[in-house]
């Protein structure tokens, strides 16, 4: 997968944002390499204007300036975003996540710092526990429409079990239309969001079953969802060119309506 780098050109204003949360036993550096296949082919999608990249760069360096990802690290040991109650549980079967409010804390945090300079993050992507995370935080109205980037990406997400009521009772967004700047555009709150579901038909870590559960109620609760199966297993299948590409297209598709 090489770019083409003849006519690359670099608009900061058109740069693809990205906050990234890892799985269990991972970190933020090791998840960004993890998701470096696919920065180099979303890269692709952006010729854009303004100002030229020096040609001499290679690929990776080039899809650091045209994409900027934020990885947050976990803040439990293990790469844990929270512990299973009672011990040896799953996330799909656990009674609680202790640490799971220090965690949500974290992702607020950052998406709210990037309001105050008024840059937003245009995907909020999450892997495994990561995922999960995404799913309990909306579940508990920790995403709101108020800081919840317009893109949602979950692979390998888990039925957030102690947040059942919640995730079955979510409705995202304001009862009646209101509108919302995001960049030059005004629109309505919930055509903003969109969630992406990466689903592996061999995942042997979390049921498909609960991520299918999981994406069902976000689309009852009034969030767009799209999926993508693949035969691989709970891995982001960053090896498979298909299901990239596929991935890539959908945020190329949707960040140009946003930027219409």
């Amino acid at each position: 997968m090489t770019l083409d780098k003849s006519n690359l050109i670099l608009n900061t204003e058109n740069t693809l944002r990205i906050l990234a949360l890892h799985g269990k036993g991972g970190s933020g550096p090791s998840f960004h390499r993890t998701l470096d296949p696919i920065f180099k082919q979303m890269s692709k999608k952006y010729s854009l204007s303004d100002k030229k990249i020096d040609t001499s760069l290679n690929d990776a360096q080039i899809a650091a300036q045209i994409i900027e990802c934020d990885c947050l690290t976990a803040p439990y040991p293990e790469g844990k975003w929270w512990e299973q109650v009672p011990p040896g549980s799953r996330s799909y079967n656990a009674e609680s996540y202790q640490g799971y409010t220090a965690s949500a804390e974290l992702v607020k945090k950052a998406l709210d710092s990037q309001s105050l300079d008024k840059v937003k993050y245009d995907v909020l992507l999450g892997h495994s526990q990561g995922a999960i995370l995404i799913a309990s935080m909306l579940a508990n109205k920790d995403l709101t429409v108020d800081n919840t980037p317009p893109l949602l990406m979950l692979n390998g997400v888990a039925w957030p079990n102690p947040f059942s009521k919640q995730l079955e009772d979510l409705v995202f967004g304001y009862p009646s239309k209101v509108e919302t700047s995001y960049g030059n555009n005004s629109m309505e709150h919930n055509q903003q969001r969109k969630a992406l579901f990466i689903i592996g038909e061999s995942d042997d870590i979390n049921p498909i079953q609960g991520a299918i559960e999981v994406r069902d109620k976000l689309q009852k609760a009034g969030i767009d969802v799209s999926t993508i199966f693949h035969s691989g297993g709970h891995s982001l299948p960053t090896e498979n060119e298909t299901v990239v590409q596929s991935i890539v297209q959908w945020v190329a598709t949707h960040k140009t309506e946003l930027s219409a």
